[in-house]
This record gives C-alpha cells, structure tokens and sequence, in this order.
C-alpha cells in the first residue's frame, strides 16, 4: 500500500538548506512535488527546500513514520 504523504518543512526541520539528494529518507520513498508561494514544482535532485515548502512524497504505509523522521516530523 503506498501513501501519499504532505510534510511542511519549518524552522525546525533538519531539512531546510538541503538539496532533495542530500535528505535521508527510507528505501522506496519519492518526493513527487514541492509546493512553494503556493506554486507546485516537479523535484529535481539539486532542488534546495526551504522553510515554508510543502512536500508531497509517495511511500509506502509501513514506512510514513521513517520518511516523517527523515523531515523531522512525527505522525
């Protein structure tokens, strides 16, 4: 079962000032957009994310919790 998976990036993510190849996330997951000024953009692997981006990622059910970790977030 896959989800698809919203996560807003805040100061207090580990994630801002990353490029979308440098964040961790688990085996199988996809960043498929990132929403910024309430644009939504195809990813790209230099991509920076800043604070105030939403990304929508693709992952699998067992495997949420992992990638909201991976983005310093929680369920």
């Amino acid at each position: 079962n896959l989800e698809i998976v919203q996560i807003e990036l805040s100061s207090q993510s580990p994630v801002p000032g990353k490029t979308i190849q440098d964040v961790k996330m688990p085996a199988g997951a996809h960043i498929v957009a990132v929403i910024r000024n309430n644009v939504a953009m195809l990813p790209t692997p230099t991509m920076p994310l800043v604070v105030g981006d939403t990304v929508l990622a693709l992952v699998s059910a067992e495997r949420e919790g992992e990638l909201r970790g991976s983005f310093g977030g929680t369920m």
